[in-house]
C-alpha cells in the first residue's frame, strides 16, 4: 500500500520524461542485396554507437520489422505487375500507385480494394501514377487479391462506409518465408522489444503505431504506454517512408517525436520521396518534429537523466512531507 501511495504522489510531481528508442524496418530485405533494397548500411555503425554508448538515455528499445505474407496489397505482383529484379536503388523498385477503396472503420475488416475492382468506370490509366490491371485481371473469382477481402465486398455494396486513397506499390518484399529478418549486425539485446508490422495482406503500413488508413494499430503504442515513454526518437529505413510516417503518428498520438537524420536512409530523388534532405527536415520541422543526428544524442550525458530523477524523487519526499505521509518512504 506504501508503494502505491508513493507512485501516486511521484505521477503528481512527475519524473523525467521517459525515452524510446524505435528503430524502424533495419532489416535485410531493405539493405543493399534485400528485395527492396536502399543504400543503407552506412546507418548500422550509427545506430550500433548509439546503442553502445547511450543506451542509457533510453527507457525502451524497440525495432519493428516489416513482416508480409504472400500476395500483400502493395506488391505489384498482386495486381497483375511483373516481378523485376532488384538494383540496390528503391527507385527501380517502386511500381507506381494504384488508388484503393478502404473501409473507414474497419473494426476486424481493415481492408482495402483496388478502385478498377470496385468501379473501374471512376479509374483514368496514366502509368505508373494510376495502374490498371490486365484485362480480366479483377473479374477472377479466384484472385486472391478479391475472393477474401472484405473492403471488396463492402466498398462496393455500400460505398459510403469506404473512401479513396493512393497506395503505392512495389516489388515483392520482407516476405514473412523470406528476407524478413532483423539486420544481423546490428546490436540485439535481450531487453529489445520486436514489434512486426504489415501482417495483414489487404493494408499498407509504413509506420510502426498504425496502418496508412489508421484503422489498424500495431501493439507499439501499448508498448511505450505500458512503459510510461513520452518521447519517441526513431531511426532506420527508410526516412521518406517508414520512419516519416512513425514520427507523424507518434506526434498524431501524443508523443515527443525526434528523428535521427544520419542513422536514417533515405530514398532521395524517386516520384514518390522529397526532392532531398533539406526538404525532409524542413517538412519534419514544421510538424513539429525534433530533427537529430547521432552526434547530438552522444553528447547527452546519462548522468543528467540521474539527476532529474534524483530531483524529482526529492520533490516527491517534500511533497509526501507536507501530506503528513512521509513515513510511507520507509
Amino acid at each position: 500500500m506504501a508503494l502505491k501511495h508513493l507512485l501516486a504522489c511521484l505521477s503528481l510531481v512527475g519524473l523525467e520524461a521517459k525515452k524510446a528508442l524505435v528503430i524502424v524496418d533495419t532489416q535485410d530485405c531493405f539493405l543493399e542485396n534485400g528485395s527492396l533494397p536502399v543504400v543503407a548500411s552506412q546507418i548500422i555503425p550509427k545506430l550500433n554507437q548509439i546503442r553502445n554508448e547511450k543506451d542509457c538515455l533510453f527507457d525502451l528499445v524497440v525495432k519493428t520489422q516489416d513482416y508480409h505474407p504472400a500476395g500483400h496489397i502493395s506488391f505489384g505482383t498482386s495486381h497483375g505487375m511483373a516481378q523485376d529484379s532488384p538494383n540496390a536503388q528503391m527507385s527501380n523498385s517502386w511500381r507506381g500507385a494504384m488508388t484503393m477503396q478502404c473501409i473507414k472503420n474497419g473494426g476486424n475488416d481493415e481492408a482495402c480494394c483496388p478502385l478498377y475492382y470496385v468501379n473501374s468506370s471512376a479509374v483514368t490509366c496514366n502509368p505508373p501514377l494510376e495502374y490498371c490491371a490486365p484485362d480480366g485481371f479483377y473479374n477472377s473469382s479466384t484472385n486472391p487479391m478479391l475472393m477474401n477481402n472484405p473492403a471488396c465486398t463492402t466498398c462496393k455494396n455500400s460505398p459510403d462506409s469506404c473512401f479513396s486513397m493512393n497506395m503505392e506499390l512495389w516489388l515483392d518484399h520482407c516476405l514473412q518465408s523470406g528476407d524478413s529478418a532483423l539486420a544481423s549486425n546490428l546490436v540485439s539485446k535481450t531487453t529489445d522489444v520486436i514489434v512486426q508490422k504489415g501482417q495483414i495482406p489487404y493494408i499498407e503500413m509504413f509506420s510502426a503505431f498504425m496502418d496508412n488508413t489508421r484503422n489498424y494499430k500495431s501493439e507499439l503504442d501499448a508498448k511505450l504506454k505500458e512503459n510510461g515513454i513520452t518521447e519517441v526518437y526513431a531511426a532506420g529505413i527508410a526516412t521518406t517512408h517508414c520512419v516519416r510516417w512513425t514520427v507523424q503518428d507518434a506526434i498524431f498520438l501524443g508523443y515527443n517525436a525526434s528523428i535521427i537524420m544520419d542513422a536514417s536512409a533515405g530514398i532521395w530523388g524517386t516520384p514518390t520521396s522529397y526532392a532531398n534532405e533539406s526538404e525532409a527536415i524542413a517538412d519534419f520541422q514544421r510538424q513539429g518534429i525534433t530533427v537529430l543526428n547521432t552526434a547530438d544524442l552522444l553528447k547527452m550525458t546519462c548522468e543528467s537523466v540521474a539527476q532529474d530523477t534524483s530531483n524529482a524523487m526529492a520533490s516527491s519526499m517534500s511533497l509526501l512531507s507536507l501530506m503528513g505521509l512521509s513515513s510511507l518512504w520507509s
